[in-house]
């Protein structure tokens, strides 16, 4: 059934994802992504030592979640927020891939993910440090992304504003 085939698949890509990981490793991974924890949970069960830097961005900070789960399970583990990332490709260099996941990968390469992963990969591309996406085949799509401004998903504005006072919730009034 789709369950078992979404297990078995999801299995498959933290193996080989697994087998890209060596000791010493410093690792990037953007907010949270279920495969990539993961995949960075099995490496570490199985004896791997390794660093992770994760890297969030607002309004959501998914990546506290991720950063979480990998301290708790005794991975080596530090959290920016997505303004540091030169910062954390300066400092915490050598660096030795930077991990993702992706909402979709369509026909022709491209990824889509949350807001900031290409902000991330561009700096690991400036860097020579390798991107790997991590992506069950259920979420690839014959479609061609040609335009990005196509397929952006509107949010609501108030999530990326601190209302803390009646003047500042005005200024979202007419929205």
């Amino acid at each position: 059934n789709y369950v078992d085939e979404k297990k078995k698949c999801a299995d498959e890509i933290m193996k080989h994802a697994q087998s890209k990981i060596s000791n010493g490793d410093v690792i990037v991974t953007f907010a949270r992504s279920q495969v990539v924890e993961d995949t960075l949970l099995r490496a570490h069960k199985c004896g791997l030592r390794f660093r992770v830097v994760v890297v969030d961005g607002h309004p959501s900070c998914e990546g506290k979640v991720m950063l979480k789960a990998l301290c708790d399970a005794g991975i080596d583990c530090s959290y920016v927020l997505s303004n540091a990332l030169s910062y954390v490709f300066s400092r915490e260099a050598p660096l030795a891939k930077v991990m993702v996941g992706a909402w979709t990968v369509y026909s022709n390469g491209s990824v889509m993910s949350r807001a900031g992963t290409a902000m991330l990969t561009l700096m690991a591309d400036a860097h020579k440090v390798p991107v790997l996406v991590c992506c069950e085949t259920y979420k690839f799509s014959e479609r061609c992304l040609l335009d990005a401004i196509v397929h952006n998903e509107l949010g609501n504005p108030e999530n990326m504003v601190s209302l803390q006072t009646p003047a500042s919730a005005a200024a979202l009034a007419d929205w």
